[in-house]
C-alpha cells in the first residue's frame, strides 16, 4: 500500500480525504441515536411495511464470488481499452444473525469451485464491515488482489486464441482498495435496508427511499512493469505505460433504492447510488516519470437482489458493483470496478432460552411443598449448607430452616 501511495503528492486535499475516511469509519458508532428506554420497535418503523425478525436466530448457507475488473484506456484513442480481470473462485460458507450481531464466514471448496487454469492464479483477501441502522447506513470494505489476466486479447490479436490456449497472464499486477460510505435514508420508517441485505427484517409492502451521504476511497495498483504489454506499447500513448498508481477520493452521494414486494413473500430490490466528488491521483510510468493530478471524479454503486423472504425460510440472489472511473478527458488511464455476487438460503429459529426458563419455573411452582407441621429433615440431609430463599423459594423450607419448629414434638 505504501508503495502505491508514495507517488501521490501529499497536500491539503489528501489529508482532507484521509481524515474524512477515518471520520466515516467512526461516525456510525456515535451517530446512531438510541431509542428511549421502553420504546417499542413499532414506534420506530411502520409495521404495515416492515416486519422485524431480530428476535430470531437467522442461519444461512452462502455462495459468494468477488471480482475486480481493471480497464487501461489509451489516452490517444479512448476507444482502445485493455481489460484485466481477477481469476476468482466461488466461496462456500455460512452466516448467522441475531439481534444486533451478524457474521458470515466463507472459503474455497476446491471440488465445488475449480479454478480456470487458463487464466492464471489470483490471491484475494478482503474484509467487509457495515452498520445499517434505521436512518443511517454505513458500509465499508478492504479488498486486495494479486494476479490478473488480460480478458480481451482478441481485440488486439484476432488470432490469439487460434494460436494460444491460455489468456495473457500478469501475476505481478496487484490492487488495493479501501472504501467507506455513510448514507441517510429519508423514508426510513417504510423502507428496510436490512430486508434486502441480510433478511433480519422483511419488507411487507413495496417501498423505496432517496438517500444522501458521503463517501471516501483509497485505491491503487502495483506492477513490475508497464500494464500495457510490450508488443502493444507502440499503439498506446506513452502516458499509459503505468507501473503503479494511487488515488484518494472524496465525494457526495445521492441515489434511490426500491424494493418491489411480490405476493407478500417475493421481492426484487434495485438501487443506484452515484457519487460526485474530487480526487487526487498519481501515476508512476515505466520511464520513471511521475504524474500527479487533482480533478473532479465520479463513482457509481449499483445494487440488485431478488428472492423469497418468508416467516421462517428465505433465500435469493444478491449482486452489487461499484465503479471508480478516471476522467479520460483529463488524462485518466486506469479504471476499477469491484463486483460482488451472493447466493444465499436460510432459516430462522426461535431461541428457547426464555421459554425453557419459563417452563422450568412453572415446574418448580407446581412442586408440592412439605406440610407446615411436618417434621423437618435432619440438618445437612438435603443440602450441605443453607441456600438463600430469594433464589430457591421452592426449596426454602428444606434449606433455610435448620431446626424443628417449636410446636413440633420430637420423638426421643
Amino acid at each position: 500500500m505504501l508503495t502505491m501511495m508514495k507517488h501521490l503528492s501529499v497536500g491539503s486535499f489528501e489529508w482532507t480525504a484521509l481524515a474524512a475516511f477515518v471520520l466515516l469509519s467512526v461516525a456510525p458508532v456515535f451517530g446512531q441515536r438510541k431509542s428511549p428506554e421502553g420504546t417499542p420497535p413499532a414506534l420506530r418503523f411502520d409495521t404495515n411495511y416492515i416486519a422485524s425478525h431480530r428476535h430470531l436466530l437467522c442461519v444461512n448457507l452462502v455462495n459468494t464470488v468477488r471480482d475486480l475488473s481493471m480497464t487501461v484506456t489509451n489516452p490517444g484513442n479512448t476507444a482502445e481499452q485493455l481489460v484485466y480481470r481477477t481469476n476468482n473462485f466461488q466461496n462456500w460458507g455460512f452466516g448467522a444473525s441475531y439481534k444486533w450481531l451478524s457474521f458470515e464466514l466463507s472459503t474455497r471448496v476446491s471440488f465445488l469451485s475449480p479454478r480456470d487454469e487458463r487464466k492464471g492464479a489470483t490471491r484475494p483477501f478482503g474484509l467487509r464491515f457495515g452498520v445499517n441502522g434505521r436512518k443511517f447506513w454505513f458500509n465499508s470494505f478492504f479488498q486486495y488482489y494479486q494476479g490478473m489476466y488480460l480478458d480481451n486479447p482478441q481485440n488486439f490479436d484476432s488470432q490469439w486464441f487460434a494460436n494460444n490456449r491460455n489468456y495473457p497472464i500478469r501475476p505481478d499486477i496487484g490492487n488495493l482498495t479501501i472504501y467507506a460510505t455513510v448514507n441517510y435514508a429519508f423514508n426510513h420508517r417504510r423502507f428496510s435496508q436490512n430486508a434486502s441485505l441480510w433478511q433480519v427484517e422483511q419488507q411487507k409492502r413495496s417501498a423505496g427511499t432517496f438517500i444522501v451521504g458521503l463517501s471516501a476511497g483509497l485505491y491503487g495498483i502495483q506492477a513490475d512493469s508497464s500494464v500495457v504489454p510490450q508488443r502493444l506499447q507502440g499503439r498506446f500513448a506513452s502516458t499509459a505505460n503505468v507501473i503503479s498508481s494511487g488515488t484518494l477520493y472524496l465525494g457526495i452521494n445521492a441515489g434511490y433504492l426500491h424494493t418491489f414486494v411480490i405476493k407478500q413473500r417475493g421481492f426484487i430490490h434495485l438501487g443506484l447510488i452515484p457519487s460526485i466528488g474530487i480526487q487526487g491521483r498519481g501515476y508512476l510510468l515505466s520511464d520513471s516519470t511521475q504524474v500527479n493530478q487533482g480533478e473532479g471524479a465520479a463513482t457509481a454503486e449499483f445494487r440488485f437482489s431478488m428472492g423469497y423472504n418468508g416467516r421462517l425460510y428465505y433465500g435469493g440472489l444478491a449482486a452489487s458493483s461499484i465503479a471508480f472511473a478516471d476522467n479520460n478527458a483529463l488524462g485518466g488511464v486506469v479504471g476499477l470496478t469491484h463486483s460482488y455476487v451472493r447466493l444465499f438460503f436460510g432459516r430462522r429459529f426461535r431461541l428457547g432460552f426464555r421459554g425453557s426458563n419459563k417452563r422450568f419455573g412453572q415446574f418448580l411452582l407446581k412442586t408440592p411443598l412439605p406440610h407446615a407441621h411436618a417434621p423437618c429433615p435432619p440438618p445437612h440431609a438435603l443440602c450441605p449448607m443453607p441456600l438463600p430463599s430469594a433464589f430457591f423459594p421452592t426449596f426454602a423450607p428444606f434449606c433455610v430452616t435448620r431446626n424443628p419448629p417449636a410446636d413440633v414434638t420430637q420423638a426421643s
